[in-house]
């Protein structure tokens, strides 16, 4: 809190002394937490790599969907319907559903909205008061609801208070939201079954060939040695594997010089699903396992390391 700087009001006859003040919140992203009972908002860009925009990844559509729903505001109007909607990304980790979720939010705030998150899931309590009270000050400013894990208790024990905010008393026009859970089998289906609470249920998967290849385009430096046989090679290295195992895998292998088959191998038993083998202490199930990647490609990648 801030050193107090001036007075704030109730209706002119109940003053305390406050600090700085704004007529407008600037747009960001803010995490929500309570101080002394009463909510409030913090700014806190996530500490993430940068948020980027790949090719056919659900970013790309999850984009799409927010610019439609701005722009369909009369519409929704004109059909007398609240203007709000809610998407979950279900998936394992690392699938790439928080990532998704940033690049929605800073595109949000280039258009002038907030980014809004409870700082833990324990504060989601507290999300419809600050809702309802930054709808009274701001009530045309877009706004985009990030509510990560939503399996966890803190979201399970406030069920009835979820579905309200999302479909009943507690609603709230022209905002958005975008929920994620790695475990979709444990969310109540009153959220994940009915439309106008989570108008879609989105599977986020291993991620295409154009979309890894489109990550590793913009974070590969391009003074790289050899770096489109690089990114061939990794391309090909990841198959099958998630946004975090293929950042993974270029940072082993370009960042801390490791060959590629080797990060490749541990990359793949470890997107592997747990198997009776495993359990028992038997033979690990990918001991005879085979790197999904061509010769030429594989004699490529070892070029790149012999002229770096």
């Amino acid at each position: 809190m801030s050193s107090p700087t001036q007075w704030s009001g109730s209706d002119h006859n109940m003053w305390m002394p406050t600090g700085t003040t704004s007529k407008a919140l600037p747009p960001d992203f803010y995490i929500l937490s309570a101080m002394m009972g009463q909510p409030y908002l913090t700014a806190h860009c996530p500490k993430t790599d940068n948020a980027i925009i790949v090719a056919d990844s659900v970013s790309n559509r999850i984009i799409d969907q927010i610019k439609r729903f701005h722009d369909a505001r009369p519409v929704y109007e004109r059909f007398g319907l609240l203007h709000k909607r809610g998407i979950m990304l279900t998936g394992d980790a690392g699938s790439g559903k928080s990532m998704a979720a940033n690049s929605a939010g800073k595109y949000v705030i280039e258009k002038g909205g907030c980014v809004i998150s409870p700082s833990n899931p324990g504060y989601f309590e507290l999300l419809p008061s600050m809702l309802t009270q930054l709808r009274k000050i701001h009530p045309d400013m877009p706004v985009l609801c990030i509510l990560e894990d939503i399996d966890h208790p803190a979201y399970t024990e406030h069920i009835e208070m979820h579905l309200s905010l999302l479909d009943g008393h507690w609603q709230i026009g022209n905002c958005f939201y975008i929920a994620t859970t790695n475990h979709v089998s444990e969310i109540d289906e009153r959220l994940t079954n009915r439309p106008k609470r989570y108008d879609e249920v989105i599977n986020v998967g291993p991620p295409s060939e154009e979309a890894r290849r489109s990550y590793l385009e913009q974070i590969v430096p391009k003074d790289q040695p050899m770096r489109k046989e690089a990114i061939d090679a990794l391309v090909k290295a990841s198959h099958n594997l998630m946004f975090s195992h293929l950042s993974e895998l270029m940072i082993a292998y370009l960042v801390l010089d490791h060959p590629l088959d080797e990060a490749a191998k541990r990359l793949h038993k470890m997107n592997e699903p747990p198997n009776d083998d495993d359990i028992m202490g038997g033979s690990p199930a990918s001991g005879n396992w085979t790197i999904a990647i061509d010769a030429s490609a594989l004699k490529k990648a070892t070029k790149v390391r012999s002229r770096r």
